[in-house]
């Protein structure tokens, strides 16, 4: 609006910093080094992982979220604690029962097929260090998959014989629903 009312503009481009460089070296004839834009580029670059990597770790905390919300489903009464620990071997939640039962939750989420051996070596190489640590009496790793077609599949990939008795996995998926305060994930166990 305040572009075409006040400067007269009828055509206006917005580029970005790598374009502009591309566009004002092509065009306008200015002499700009190519180490110059291939900076550009890098640092272009560099944000974008950032942006990823971001966007990953809020998809994380509402998967943990969507999770945590099932639990407190099935389990009204018990005590939820969330770990704020980052740590590379940790759970995300702690049940504790009223009767001091602890049952660590680990979060998993995958949208591919290939990180199911991932998973299955990672809970039978963590499970034990994580009940040591956290003195546990029940460890659940739930597995959130991207749909329920995925999650119905890697399902029978696991194998569940190898676990200790107090260790179990639970699959799932995530839903997404429209809601009015934007779209809500929701945890949904096979």
């Amino acid at each position: 609006g305040e572009l075409i009312t006040k400067a007269q503009v009828s055509l206006f481009y917005m580029y970005n910093s790598e374009r502009f460089l591309k566009y004002a070296k092509k065009y306008l004839d200015i002499d700009i080094e190519q180490e110059s834009i291939k900076q550009v580029q890098e640092i272009a670059q560099l944000r974008r992982i950032d942006l990823e990597s971001q966007s990953i770790h809020l998809f994380s905390y509402h998967v943990e979220q969507a999770v945590s919300e099932w639990v407190k489903q099935l389990y009204p009464e018990d005590e939820l604690t969330f770990s704020n620990s980052h740590m590379a071997i940790g759970v995300d939640l702690i049940r504790t029962t009223h009767e001091g039962t602890k049952i660590g939750y680990e979060i998993k989420y995958s949208k591919s097929p290939s990180n199911t051996n991932f998973f299955a070596e990672l809970i039978l190489r963590r499970a034990s260090t994580i009940i040591e640590r956290y003195q546990l009496n029940e460890l659940v790793y739930v597995i959130a998959f991207q749909s329920e077609s995925l999650a119905n599949r890697m399902k029978s990939r696991i194998i569940r014989e190898k676990l200790p008795e107090i260790v179990s996995v639970v699959f799932g998926y995530i839903a997404a629903s429209d809601t009015t305060e934007g779209i809500k994930l929701k945890f949904v166990p096979l």
